[in-house]
């Protein structure tokens, strides 16, 4: 799970490695997979193909939930609706480890975004380069946003990824979430190219951060290129705290 809260510099440091190494494991373990269908982690099959899912997948997909061998392989499909899989206690780690991505999940019946949040899907499951392409080819790009970047730590890690522009999200949409939560705003500046990711960020935006002018200046941020990309005016620059100078 991600970090939800930060409290301190060091705290922020320690959240920005833990995504990173969440990230670099999910495409370890993907890169692991043997998908043992044609719809797995596959994002070229058509929306109406018919699931099939082999033996080895359906022990993944309901181990360790009660669900006995022989009921999993028994189970029909039909019967494999996102409530059912909720029910039986399916985890986003059974359905990975069954290689069952975003695109089978829309066949079983997860038709909206929402639901793979409702399956348990967080932000931190869009660190994986080959999920979140499949995410977004099962429902587009701007409601997969929509139903994941909710909260500071999810920008922090939608951030931390390289799939900002797989999701097509900017930063004006990362720090709105980011309102009142100045340590997880900087830690989504962080993370952009320094001194330059503000260009399209209205000022109202990065004011209601509460990003001050120390904090704005230790990932980059000046009055010259504040002003330059928000088109931030003096009053503005004032209320975040920096000095005027004539």
């Amino acid at each position: 799970m991600c970090v939800t809260s930060f409290s301190c510099v060091p705290a922020l440091s320690l959240a920005l490695r833990i995504c990173a190494m969440h990230a670099a494991a999910a495409a370890a373990a993907n890169g692991d997979m043997t998908p043992a269908s044609a719809y797995a982690l596959g994002t070229t099959v058509p929306e109406n193909a018919p699931v099939i899912l082999t033996a080895e997948q359906r022990y993944a997909l309901f181990y360790n939930t009660g669900t006995s061998r022989a009921e999993a392989l028994a189970m029909s499909v039909a019967e494999m609706t996102p409530p059912r899989l909720l029910s039986l206690g399916v985890t986003p780690h059974n359905m990975r480890a069954a290689s069952v991505g975003p695109m089978c999940l829309k066949r079983l019946g997860a038709g909206r975004a929402t639901d793979l949040v409702l399956l348990g899907f967080r932000a931190l499951h869009l660190a994986d380069p080959r999920w979140a392409a499949e995410a977004v080819a099962a429902h587009g790009a701007g409601e997969v946003v929509d139903a994941f970047l909710k909260t500071p730590a999810d920008a922090v890690c939608i951030a931390a990824t390289a799939n900002a522009q797989v999701l097509n999200v900017g930063v004006p949409s990362m720090l709105r979430v980011c309102a009142g939560a100045p340590t997880e705003a900087a830690a989504v500046l962080e993370q952009l190219p320094r001194g330059a990711a503000l260009h399209g960020v209205p000022i109202s935006v990065l004011l209601d951060t509460g990003l001050r002018a120390g904090a704005l200046l230790k990932v980059g941020y000046g009055i010259a290129n504040i002003a330059e990309q928000t088109g931030a005016a003096g009053d503005d620059l004032a209320r975040l705290g920096f000095t005027l100078r004539l």
